[in-house]
């Protein structure tokens, strides 16, 4: 099993997750792979085998609580921003490798988590 931690950044094969899916999802022509900032604790990770995980998106921040990643952070080829208001569940087995972390700032993050889904955690 993969050694995946809080707030670490995976690249999801995202060609095999739309192929899971049921009804199938379009493919997305542009991008092979994507960037996810792992959620989930490591126990719950190795007891489930599942990720839940939001991505890291390309485009401007779009909300309040959509935190910039700045140009080399996480593996950022440009700024762009995690996009708390997304969140899904994938097998680890769509993962493919760590790129980076953001575990340095997972007390910001925490907070926007908070604020966005209204928990108490």
């Amino acid at each position: 099993m993969k050694d995946m931690q809080q707030w670490d950044v995976w690249e999801l094969d995202q060609q095999a997750a739309r192929e899971l899916t049921d009804p199938k999802q379009p493919l997305d022509s542009k991008r092979k792979g994507r960037r996810y900032v792992v959620l989930s604790i490591a126990k719950n990770i190795q007891n489930t085998g599942v990720v839940v995980c939001s991505p890291i998106g390309e485009h401007p921040v779009i909300f309040a609580y959509n935190p910039q990643i700045a140009k080399g952070e996480a593996a950022s080829t440009k700024d762009c921003c995690l996009w708390c208001h997304e969140i899904y569940t994938f097998s680890v087995k769509l993962f493919g490798k760590k790129v980076g972390s953001l575990s340095h700032r997972q007390e910001e993050l925490k907070a926007l988590y908070r604020l966005y889904l209204r928990l108490d955690f």
